[in-house]
């Protein structure tokens, strides 16, 4: 990959979260001249981190709302370009809800710059962290240039822009022995029901399958065999671990998306099968019915599919559907619309 500008008009900063997911998302990014790449909580003097840590304590912060939180903004956001453009800005939404006035910031300090806000969850289930009130997005709308959502209706109902959650092919990738034939990682929110039906129906074709499922109360969790409940958080490298002994990846959307999420770019970028009950996909560019298999009822996934799906059959997506979600791409649409 060659270093140098990915886009001509501007340098970027992307103000990301702190999941270890993103920094993977925009690899593809992070050795541009033109990029800054910068974490909520990176600060590299772990006293001044340990004290940053207590002042965006959650559970302090809800008996007493602690000010000054500000005041970390310049101490995170330092950056130098090699070359002097105009500065865009990409702000994940944790900045915004963290209630750091990150954007006031960026307007008195980079009054010039653009400011382009990514949501990379459903608008409904936001919350500022500390307040616990929602999301305000019409006076987002007023501090920002541009508002990416992910979700198809979110967009449309709220008057955003969409655009997918990006995903970089890996620089290099050696395939594991695989073991699971179907794997899913998920936080259940709305979908534990959903999630025991679909198990169960694959449990009749003797599938190996390894589901991994966050935030089930205890009295709600049944035995299983396949199903780990974890109360733990797990690193995205522990998760790409399961991605890569898989064959085939499982998604159920939260109630009401309609987005790509994370689990197709997954898919599509690591050559695996996906099940997916979004009906969105059937209208992607990369569609493709052999690999992707679209469900509306757990009874409509093809028992022909999972009865072949115990081969170790090696698919290959086109490039042109891997570089569909490069964030490379990101940057040319964002730029697009700064600049129509």
């Amino acid at each position: 990959m060659d270093k140098g500008n990915y886009t001509d008009k501007y340098n970027y900063v992307i103000l990301a979260g702190t999941w270890d997911l993103y920094k993977r998302a925009y690899e593809e990014l992070l050795i541009a001249e033109n990029v800054k790449y910068i974490e909520e909580n990176k600060l590299d003097n772990n006293i001044l981190f340990l004290i940053k840590k207590i002042h965006f304590n959650q559970k302090l912060n809800k008996i007493i709302n602690l000010p000054g939180k500000s005041f970390w903004n310049k101490l995170i956001i330092k950056f130098k370009f090699i070359k002097s453009k105009p500065i865009c800005f990409i702000i994940f939404l944790n900045w915004v809800t963290n209630e750091s006035d990150i954007i006031k910031y960026i307007k008195k300090k980079y009054p010039n710059s653009k400011i382009v806000i990514i949501i990379n969850d459903l608008i409904r289930t936001i919350r500022y962290r500390y307040t616990n009130e929602p999301l305000y997005i019409e006076n987002l709308k007023k501090d920002s240039d541009i508002i990416i959502s992910f979700d198809f209706k979110d967009a449309e109902k709220y008057n955003l822009l969409y655009y997918p959650i990006p995903y970089s092919k890996p620089k290099f990738f050696k395939q594991d022995r695989l073991i699971y034939d179907i794997y899913l990682l998920a936080k259940v929110k709305d979908r534990f029901d959903k999630i025991l039906t679909v198990y169960k129906y694959l449990k009749k074709y003797n599938l190996n399958i390894k589901f991994i499922l966050m935030g089930v109360p205890i009295e709600k969790r049944i035995n299983l065999d396949g199903i780990e409940y974890s109360d733990k958080f797990m690193t995205y490298d522990e998760n790409l671990n399961y991605i890569q002994k898989s064959k085939c990846l499982l998604e159920i959307m939260q109630g009401e998306g309609t987005g790509y999420t994370i689990r197709t770019g997954e898919a599509i970028v690591y050559d695996k099968f996906i099940i997916t009950n979004n009906p969105y996909i059937l209208k992607a560019p990369f569609y493709n019915p052999d690999y992707i298999i679209y469900f509306e009822r757990t009874e409509d996934i093809n028992p022909n599919f999972l009865h072949e799906l115990k081969k170790n059959k090696i698919i290959n997506y086109t490039e042109e559907s891997k570089m569909f979600f490069s964030p490379k791409k990101l940057l040319e649409f964002i730029e697009n619309k700064l600049n129509p």
